[in-house]
C-alpha cells in the first residue's frame, strides 16, 4: 500500500477480510489517496492550488469548486439554479415536488462543498463535472413548472440563444470557457488557472498565431526585450520554481486563445532610457 490510510486499513482487522474486488481497482484507490495525502505542489502530483490570486501547497480551498463553478457555468444555468432555489421556498402547495428539488440541489452543493474539504489536489472544475448533469436536469424540471411558464415563457427562448452564443464564443477552445462574470477575458487568470484555462489544448492555435506575428516569441529562460507569450500557469508560477521572475509583475497586454498571455517586456537598462 502507498497511502497512509490504506496502510492503516491493511494493518487493522479489515486487512484480513477478503474483498470481492479486482486488485487494480484497490491499487487505484490507494494511489489516488496517496496523491491526495501528498497534496498539490508536490512534483509527483501537481502544481500548486490556485484561486482568486492565492497559491496553496499541500492543502486546498474549501470553497474552490464552488467559486470555479460560479465563473465557469453559463449565466443562464446559474439563473435557473437560483430560480429553482427561490421556487422551493415560494411555491404553493401541490406545485412541483419539493423532494425532487431538494434531491438535485442537495447533490449539487454536496459535491461542490465536500470535494473542496476532501480534495487537496484542486486542478480544475473537471473534478466536479458530475454536478452538471444534475444542474441541467434541475433546469429542465424548473422550466416545466407553472411558476416558470407563467412568468418567463418568452424569455426562456432568449436565454437559451444567449447561452449558446456566449458559450460558443470560445469554440473550439471550450475548455477555457468562463462566463460574463469575467468581462475582460485576459484577467481570467486572476480568478482561476490550471486546467480551468489551459489543459494543453491551445498549442495549435498558438503556433498559428506566432506564424502571423513574427515579432512575438515564446518566453525564454533569460530576461530580454520584446513581446512574449507565456502560459497562464507559468505566469502565475504554479510550479514555485521562480523561473520567469522578471515577468511576474508585468501586466499582460492581452490573451491568446484564453490559454496564453502576451507580455511586453523591457529590461531595466531600456526602461531607464525611456
Amino acid at each position: 500500500m502507498a497511502s497512509q490510510l490504506f496502510t492503516n486499513l491493511q494493518n487493522s482487522f479489515i486487512g484480513s477480510i477478503p474483498l470481492p474486488l479486482p486488485a487494480p481497482y484497490i491499487e487505484g484507490l490507494d494511489l489516488t489517496t496517496y496523491m491526495n495525502e501528498l497534496g498539490a505542489g508536490d512534483p509527483n502530483v501537481s502544481e500548486a492550488n490556485y484561486l482568486l490570486g492565492e497559491k496553496r501547497t499541500r492543502i486546498g480551498f474549501w470553497y474552490y469548486y464552488l467559486i470555479v463553478f460560479i465563473f465557469k457555468t453559463p449565466l443562464t444555468a446559474l439563473l435557473f439554479l437560483i430560480g429553482a432555489i427561490v421556487f422551493l421556498f415560494v411555491r404553493k402547495k401541490k406545485q412541483g415536488h419539493p423532494s425532487t428539488l431538494l434531491f438535485l440541489l442537495g447533490l449539487i452543493f454536496y459535491f461542490l462543498l465536500v470535494l473542496g474539504f476532501q480534495n487537496n489536489v484542486q486542478i480544475g472544475i473537471r473534478h466536479a463535472l458530475m454536478v452538471y448533469p444534475l444542474l441541467y436536469v434541475l433546469s429542465g424540471y424548473f422550466v416545466t413548472t407553472s411558476f416558470f411558464q407563467r412568468r418567463t415563457k418568452l424569455l426562456s427562448s432568449s436565454l437559451v440563444v444567449y447561452s449558446l452564443a456566449t458559450y460558443y464564443y470560445f469554440f473550439p477552445n471550450l475548455i477555457s470557457y468562463s462566463n460574463e462574470l469575467i468581462p475582460v477575458k485576459k484577467n481570467a487568470y486572476k480568478i482561476m488557472a490550471d486546467s480551468n484555462l489551459d489543459f494543453g489544448q491551445g498549442w495549435y492555435t498558438l503556433q498559428q498565431y506566432l506564424k502571423s506575428h513574427p515579432d512575438i516569441q515564446i518566453i525564454g529562460d533569460k530576461p530580454q526585450d520584446g513581446k512574449f507569450v507565456i502560459g497562464v500557469n507559468d505566469y502565475l508560477d504554479l510550479k514555485n520554481n521562480n523561473k520567469y521572475y522578471w515577468l511576474y509583475n508585468v501586466k499582460p497586454a492581452k490573451h491568446i486563445d484564453h490559454c496564453f498571455l502576451l507580455i511586453q517586456y523591457a529590461t531595466a537598462a531600456n526602461q531607464n532610457k525611456n
